[in-house]
């Protein structure tokens, strides 16, 4: 059973900007992003150091990261805002099981364990 204020964090929608940075000489990259309350208010931020990773990974890894800490804190609601479009068709194009990225698998796993 949810405490009353777990109830109504997990109520609320939030906004989660995402985002990555690779070094394209030596492939070195990290993940982060921000989340706000619908009115625009902070509510926490992340990052993550990579190690060597190509850009569209690291675009799923800021995202995965985020919605891992989101579905952690008990938020139900969250709108994934990303400048990456292949991200995001390859997170709506493919269905569980059938990508071949484990990074898109266990992203989907958090999507449809919280109906997001």
């Amino acid at each position: 059973m949810r405490s009353p204020l777990t109830a109504q964090v997990s109520e609320s929608k939030i906004l989660l900007n995402t985002d990555r940075a690779v070094c394209l000489d030596t492939g070195y990259a990290s993940a982060g992003g921000v989340a706000r309350d619908e009115h625009g208010q902070w509510l926490f931020g992340f990052n993550r150091y990579l190690g060597k990773c190509s850009i569209f990974d690291a675009k799923l890894w800021a995202i995965f990261e985020g919605l891992k800490i989101a579905q952690q804190r008990g938020y139900d609601t969250i709108i994934i805002l990303s400048n990456c479009l292949d991200a995001i068709r390859a997170l709506q194009g493919s269905t569980i099981g059938t990508s071949n990225s484990a990074l898109i698998r266990r992203i989907q796993n958090i999507l449809t364990q919280e109906n997001l």
